[in-house]
């Protein structure tokens, strides 16, 4: 049977439990605070279901990396003609146009909230940019001395 859980079949899971729900009670007595969640997986054409488990099973120090950007870091933030109310959100931020890239630029830290949440797929990937700390039409670098 572990087989054919394990396998490649396609698994939908429907029910997403949190320890303490009903239909928990009796793994949470049984797997007390190792108990992560409970699943409960369908097999359609078998017509079966499968509740799952998830556990923890060690425990041990770990030190978060440090952030992919420096918080001063320079970036390169596409931001489209007709975003009127996004291009004043970059200028509030301190942001400056970069006529020769085509992009407004503006510190890491000063981007804010609202970059996570645009689309940023075609030519100028934001994304790519913060990654690699520079511009996000050319994603070279940003000199520290280079003004904005």
């Amino acid at each position: 049977m572990l087989e054919s859980v394990v396998g490649c079949r396609p698994y939908g899971t429907l029910l997403h439990l949190t320890p303490g729900q009903n239909g928990t009670k009796q793994l949470l007595t049984q797997y007390g605070d190792r108990l992560v969640c409970v699943r409960d997986r369908y097999d359609a054409p078998r017509k079966m279901r499968f509740k799952t488990v998830e556990l923890i099973v060690a425990e041990r120090a770990w030190e978060p990396p440090p952030p992919r950007v420096a918080a001063g870091t320079m970036v390169g933030v596409r931001v489209g003609f007709a975003e009127v109310a996004m291009r004043d959100q970059v200028k509030q931020a301190g942001g400056k146009w970069n006529p020769s890239r085509k992009v407004w630029e503006l510190r890491y830290d000063q981007v804010g909230a609202w970059l996570h949440t645009r689309d940023t797929s075609g030519p100028y990937q934001v994304g790519a940019a913060l990654r690699s700390g520079g511009s996000a039409q050319t994603g070279k670098p940003y000199s520290r001395g280079e003004s904005i």
